[in-house]
């Protein structure tokens, strides 16, 4: 009865170590997945013509803990002062946005 009680310990232990390492990498991922937006937002701020007039509609992480892409939708005012809503993707990795793409939808 003992060996099975320790076998069972033993199980139990291996499977709460396995849940919490995979809680762990879900939480990296997520805190990659915020990084990756508010970097994409800064330089989406940096590539529009009015930047105080920038609002994020959608925005979407698609990637692991070390890189990913960043794709949405936004309003900004244009240099008239119209609104007009574009959309915009990127790739986010090692704290770096490259290849910002903007498109104005039609």
């Amino acid at each position: 009865m003992r060996k099975v009680n320790w076998c069972y310990n033993t199980v139990m232990l291996w499977i709460a170590v396995l849940a919490i390492i995979g809680a762990v990498d879900q939480v990296t991922k997520l805190s990659a997945g915020w990084s990756a937006k508010r970097l994409a937002t800064n330089a989406l701020k940096d590539a529009v013509k009015s930047p105080s007039t920038l609002k994020i509609v959608e925005i979407t992480y698609l990637g692991d803990s070390t890189s990913g892409f960043v794709k949405g939708e936004f309003d900004c005012q244009n240099s008239f002062g119209a609104t007009i809503r574009s959309s915009f993707n990127c790739y986010v990795a090692a704290g770096k946005v490259s290849n910002l793409d903007l498109k104005q939808r039609q």
